[in-house]
Formats: structure tokens, C-alpha cells, sequence
């Protein structure tokens, strides 16, 4: 058996190690004992990543989340209150850029990865099944990892995904 280039101990030959793919680095705050910036690895869930971060504090509500839902590198993700739940200061979707109105009247930018179904709806031509759709869709196989992976969700076609492009973020 052919050993790994790990297992080799001959002095010259060169060993190359890649950057792990499986790792990914996600942000945790909010009602979390010991906030910050942490390495995971693929395919973790938000519930993982609330214990590496020491877990909730006593005022959490993490019934305001989805523990289930694996997370992204990159993401951020917030654990509110149960007095911000409680008094409606929380939304689901707390990306404060797609909180800003464009031109068109429509948010500027929706996050399809954590956007909410009352906020996806607000998408032109996305209504409750459809918006149900990108949330089954997300739970079943993950975040999506770009933008045109919306046109994989039953009810989004290449016109309907024209028409939000511009409005959408990963």
C-alpha cells in the first residue's frame, strides 16, 4: 500500500498541503455566552455553533431561530433576546442593507439564506408557496452558495430569477 505523503519521511521530497475546504468560519453574537468569530466544519448547524460559543445566555430565545439550519463561511449569525422577540425590536432578517428601499420600491438587497418568508415575499412575484419553497429548499440541502442556485427551487425560473437578481444576496 502506497503510503500518504504525510507518512513519508524521505528528506526531500516536498509535501503540499491545501487549504481545508471543510472548515468554514462563522460569526456568532448576540445572547451568546462567549461571542465571536469560529472555525466549524461544513455542514454544521447553528446549534453547534451557539455551543462552541460557550451557549446561550439566560435571557436568549433561541425559538426566534432555526437551530437546525446549517450555517455558511461568512455568516453571521445573531442570537436575540427574548425581550427583543418579545417587543418586535428583532426580525428574523436583521442584514441592515436589506432594510433600505431602492428605487423600484422593493428592498434593495434579501438574503435567500436567512431571509425569513414574510421577507422573501416581498420579492417580486415570490409569494408564500414559493417563499416556502426556498426555505424547504435551504433546510433540505444548505445555504445556497450562489445566486443562480435560486432556479433550483420548485416555482423559480430563468424569468423569475431575472426579475430578482439584482435584489437577492447569498
Amino acid at each position: 500500500m502506497k503510503e500518504s505523503p504525510r507518512e513519508q519521511d524521505s528528506p526531500g521530497e516536498s509535501i503540499s498541503i491545501q487549504k481545508d475546504s471543510s472548515i468554514l468560519k462563522v460569526h456568532i453574537c448576540g445572547e451568546v455566552n462567549d461571542p465571536g468569530v469560529y472555525e466549524v466544519e461544513k455542514g454544521s448547524r447553528i446549534i453547534d455553533l451557539i455551543d462552541i460559543g460557550g451557549g446561550q445566555t439566560e435571557g436568549a430565545c433561541l425559538d426566534a431561530l432555526n437551530l437546525a439550519q446549517k450555517v455558511s463561511d461568512g455568516q453571521r449569525v445573531y442570537i436575540p433576546s427574548e425581550e427583543e422577540v418579545f417587543s418586535g425590536s428583532y426580525l428574523e432578517d436583521t442584514d441592515p442593507v436589506g432594510s433600505l428601499l431602492g428605487d423600484n420600491g422593493y428592498n434593495m438587497v434579501i438574503n435567500i439564506n436567512t431571509a425569513a418568508s414574510k421577507r422573501l415575499e416581498e420579492l417580486p412575484g415570490i409569494g408564500p408557496v414559493t417563499a416556502g419553497n426556498i426555505i424547504e429548499y435551504r433546510e433540505k440541502y444548505g445555504l445556497f452558495e450562489n445566486k443562480e442556485q435560486l432556479m433550483d427551487v420548485n416555482g423559480i425560473g430563468p424569468k423569475k430569477f431575472e426579475k430578482i437578481r439584482d435584489l437577492i444576496d447569498i
